[in-house]
Order: structure tokens, then C-alpha cells, then sequence
């Protein structure tokens, strides 16, 4: 139950958010971002769960040389960005289409 109330919660947190182009990696690694300390404040707290929620419930890749923590919601798999181990300490959330399987259905590629 704690896992739907938290998920709940992230996917609203995702569809507020403008996100980012990442520029300098269109060609060989695009992505989205949003950076904390541009959010409101009730948004960078939310931030700081999203980034638990990835922790708890992500999965480990490595892009690479290093292995960061994804967790998939729809079409996009999100990751966190920092040089800090510490939840509070990250500065952003990325997002990537994620390549779908041919289980996932147009209901779960909605954001």
C-alpha cells in the first residue's frame, strides 16, 4: 500500500514538472531533466521522495562506467543526478524513452 500511495504521488510530481532537453546529449544519449533548487518548495520536497522512491524500488544500470538506480513509469525510465550518495544532496531527476516491450500497452506509455 505505502508503494501506490508513493507511486501516486511521483507520477503526479512528473506530470507538473516542465522538463528540460538535454542538449549536449541529443545525439548519443537523449534525455530530460529538472534540477531541484529551480522547483517551488513544495515541488523540492517531493523531489527528495522521488529519489527515495528510485533508491527503494529502482532497478541498478550502468551507462558507462557508472551504475545509477532507474525506475520506469510509462514510456520513460528516470534516474537521479549528484555527487553526493545522500537523497537530500542530489540536484537532478532524469528522464529517457525507455525502449517498450510488446507486453506494455498504450495505457502504459500515457507520460
Amino acid at each position: 500500500m505505502i508503494k501506490e500511495v508513493e507511486e501516486d504521488r511521483v507520477r503526479a510530481f512528473i506530470k507538473r514538472q516542465k522538463w528540460t532537453v538535454a542538449k549536449t546529449y541529443e545525439d548519443f544519449a537523449p534525455h530530460q531533466y529538472i534540477i531541484k533548487y529551480q522547483l517551488p518548495k513544495h515541488d523540492q520536497e517531493t523531489f527528495v521522495r522521488f529519489i527515495k522512491f528510485i533508491r527503494t524500488y529502482g532497478y541498478p544500470q550502468t551507462f558507462g562506467k557508472t551504475t545509477y538506480m532507474y525506475v520506469d513509469f510509462g514510456q520513460w525510465k528516470y534516474w537521479a543526478m549528484g555527487f553526493s550518495n545522500k537523497d537530500e544532496e542530489k540536484v537532478g531527476i532524469n528522464r529517457a524513452l525507455k525502449k517498450l516491450t510488446p507486453k506494455e500497452t498504450t495505457q502504459d506509455i500515457l507520460f
